[in-house]
């Protein structure tokens, strides 16, 4: 008899040696303190165990059962807390945030414990062999066994995120812990499965207990465990929780199987294969189920880590999104896209700021269909915004939101929640970013917003890479442009060869009224081509001169429309309103050239029965013309970052290059050139002059 229990007898010996060695390091450290409480539990079932293979009292094998299950909760518990906690280098904070779910889940076990539990008690001869469990203890074994998996699946992925000495170190406490509950997991299904408690493995469990205890023990002392730190991955953990989810899902799909089979009659045996399909089904719903799965990951984020998001893998993934991109019409896309998927929402865009026009055009956007194309300098969202200076959600209940709603009211009526992120660079504001709901339906959090803040500062450095880039290219465009000068000169080089020609031709056939003819139609043709390559190339290449007199802009433009009348044939087609306009300095050649090619431009992008308006008028001390057209326009996106650049053009036979002149000439008299166009509605050019040279 003393054979029979002696392996018991020290599998509990062994195990209150190990929990007063570990309790005696320190039971501040909640990996102490869990894993104390699991030794104590399972030496708590080891002794209801033993007790019950010495008794033959009913009543008393049964409060020994009772015993032995609060034994178990301990055990369950104390290692859900050790599991948790061990090894990792933030243990009291992951502590912190689990204990809610650790008072829940001792809190409904020990519960359990307050109704019977046991329906009899089988003994063969004088010695106990089986206790039959109820529907009760069964709802409490399957806890249990869940419960069981998850401390498993901890073990598991601190494994595998442990590498080199470390994983060395720690290999024998998970062994040790590790098959203890693989002994526990395998008895609770002995205990489903039977719907009993079996005393004919108490022998066995008890010699593989003192192994795994010698486990443990080595681990201790000659590792001085439990004080290892490493950090376990987040993604290990989303993985592992998502099998123990699919594992907990088949179980209760299981029990339902087992519930129709055990309470049903046959006529409901046959909804079996219909209970399996929908289960399998219903499975893949919920593992295809974007919005759980985020879901998922917030709480695992949340309540395991003290970081929400982590910052290594977010910005190895915003690298890769838009490290590689050379224009913004590359980068911003993969911006905005990027960040909704890393957010977690269908809907973002991005504003940059224009210069040239005081406000913000949207430059790209994924969802967001009623998103406005631009915001107004002064409108309150972007003095909002400026005010804050850093990210913030919006909702309805934000006391500015509905005189913010006003600038855009079906947007944010289809958005009454998003976040706002400024994008900032040299403390100047070149952008925003705005991101909608999110898919779960959370708040954009501190976390979320401390995010997005480092985001837009690494989004501003990227945009501001791109635009060096882009003048960059417009630099070697430049220099394109003055390679190019030298096959222009190549051709005047050959217009001054055909009027040379010709003086030579002169001699012989000057009084050949046909060659006369043929002669002046030569010469003002040579000297037409001569002209427009000179001014075309005189800004590019040589920079630009003014030789400033007194202008009156009003004669300045009917002196314009005369000289292109012939060549355009605009009459009937120009509308011109003349304010009276006092004097002022200017080159008036220069002049001449602004308004001849914004002239042209508006006839070329005119129907034959489009109007041409001509504006001028004065105001605080300074002087405007506007040249409208009823044309084809153009696309924000051109206006932004195209209009005003050299070698871009709408034009199959234009140069690109003068309007690109006209802004030239305009700054160089002080002034601003400004658009306005819609696409299929036509486009205004507003030119505003000093009146005085500063």
């Amino acid at each position: 008899m003393l054979l029979h229990i002696l392996p018991q007898v020290i599998s509990i010996l062994f195990g209150v040696s190990l929990a007063a060695f570990v309790g005696l390091k320190g039971l501040k450290r909640p990996t102490n303190l869990g894993f104390s409480i699991g030794i104590i539990g399972l030496v708590c079932q080891e002794l209801a165990v033993l007790m019950i293979s010495l008794s033959s009292s009913a009543d008393q094998i049964l409060i020994l059962g009772k015993v032995m299950i609060f034994g178990g909760i301990l055990l369950g518990g104390g290692w859900l807390l050790f599991t948790m906690t061990f090894a990792r280098i933030d243990e009291v904070e992951v502590f912190r945030k689990n204990r809610f779910w650790l008072s829940l889940y001792f809190i409904i076990s020990f519960s359990f414990l307050a109704f019977p539990l046991f329906s009899e008690v089988s003994v063969i001869g004088l010695k106990p062999d089986l206790l039959k469990i109820n529907l009760t203890a069964s709802v409490f074994f399957v806890l249990y066994l869940v419960v069981l998996v998850f401390i498993l699946m901890n073990l598991e992925q601190t494994f595998r995120a442990s590498s080199g000495g470390t994983r060395y170190q720690i290999k024998y406490m998970i062994l040790g812990s590790g098959g203890i509950v693989a002994f526990e997991i395998y008895r609770t299904g002995q205990v489903l499965l039977f719907s009993s408690i079996s005393m004919d493995f108490t022998l066995l469990f008890a010699f593989g207990v003192i192994l795994c205890y010698f486990l443990l023990s080595f681990s201790m002392v000659r590792h001085r465990l439990l004080n290892v730190d490493l950090f376990v991955s987040r993604y290990v953990l989303y993985r592992s929780v998502a099998l123990l989810s699919v594992g907990i899902y088949l179980a209760l799909v299981g029990l339902a199987v087992v519930g129709v089979q055990h309470f049903g009659n046959a006529s409901y045996i046959r909804l079996i294969p219909i209970v399996i399909f929908a289960g399998l089904l219903g499975m893949i719903i919920l593992l295809l189920s974007e919005g759980l799965k985020l879901k998922m990951q917030n709480f695992i984020n949340t309540h395991f880590y003290k970081n929400k998001h982590d910052y290594r893998n977010k910005w190895q993934e915003f690298t890769g999104a838009v490290g590689a991109k050379v224009s913004l019409p590359e980068l911003l896309p993969s911006l905005v896209t990027w960040l909704a998927e890393s957010i977690g929402t269908n809907d973002s865009a991005i504003w940059l700021f224009d210069k040239e026009r005081d406000r913000f055009y949207l430059a790209s956007r994924r969802g967001f269909p009623t998103a406005p194309s631009v915001w107004s300098e002064d409108s309150t969202l972007i003095k909002t915004i400026r005010q804050k200076g850093t990210s913030f959600e919006l909702t309805e209940k934000n006391v500015l939101f509905d005189e913010i709603r006003s600038g855009a009211p079906s947007f944010f009526d289809a958005n009454p929640v998003s976040a706002w992120i400024p994008i900032d660079s040299n403390a100047q504001m070149i952008g925003i970013l705005a991101l909608g709901r999110k898919i779960t339906d959370e708040k954009y959090d501190l976390h979320d917003l401390e995010l997005l803040t480092t985001i837009a500062g690494q989004a501003a450095g990227q945009i501001e890479r791109v635009r060096l880039i882009e003048e960059l290219g417009v630099v070697r465009e430049l220099k394109a442009i003055h390679t190019l000068s030298s096959f222009f000169l190549h051709d005047l080089k050959n217009y001054t060869s055909t009027l040379s020609l010709l003086a030579q031709n002169v001699e012989k056939h000057g009084s050949n009224p046909d060659f006369q003819k043929d002669a002046f139609a030569t010469i003002e043709n040579t000297v037409d081509k001569m002209n427009q390559l000179i001014k075309h190339i005189t800004v590019v290449a040589k920079g630009l001169v003014l030789v400033r007199s007194e202008v009156d802009l009003n004669d300045l433009v009917d002196a314009t429309l005369a000289g292109l009348d012939g060549a355009l044939g605009l009459k009937g087609r120009i509308c011109s309103i003349f304010g009276d306009l006092p004097r002022f300095t200017a080159d008036a050649d220069q002049l001449e050239n602004v308004l001849r090619n914004l002239i042209i431009n508006a006839c070329n992008a005119s129907k034959e029965e489009g109007n041409v308006t001509i504006e001028t008028h004065s105001e605080h001390e300074r002087v405007y013309f506007s040249v409208s057209d009823e044309g084809c326009g153009m696309s924000e996106e051109f206006i932004s970052t195209k209009l005003f650049k050299p070698l871009r053009t709408t034009r199959a036979a234009g140069w690109g290059i003068g309007l690109f002149q006209c802004q030239q000439i305009v700054k160089a008299h002080g002034g601003k050139i400004k658009v306005e166009s819609k696409e299929g509605q036509g486009s205004t050019f507003t030119v505003e002059l000093p009146l005085s040279e500063k």
